[in-house]
């Protein structure tokens, strides 16, 4: 919980993606917590759906 709170506003989107499929991708996804905060800007945005793809996953 602290970790989220460490990104909280920490992104915004400086692009145009009103209606647009949208696809974050990461190297590696330790809690998910960038990940999702990354899409809830996007959402916000106005993209319409957006997907997340990590090459890895910590702890594994």
């Amino acid at each position: 919980e602290a970790r989220r709170g460490n990104i909280a506003g920490a992104f915004d989107c400086a692009h145009d993606v009103e209606g647009m499929r949208v696809m974050l991708i990461d190297d590696v996804i330790t809690t998910g917590n960038t990940m999702s905060a990354c899409a809830e800007e996007l959402k916000v945005g106005g993209a319409a759906s957006v997907w997340g793809l990590a090459f890895a996953r910590q702890g594994i």
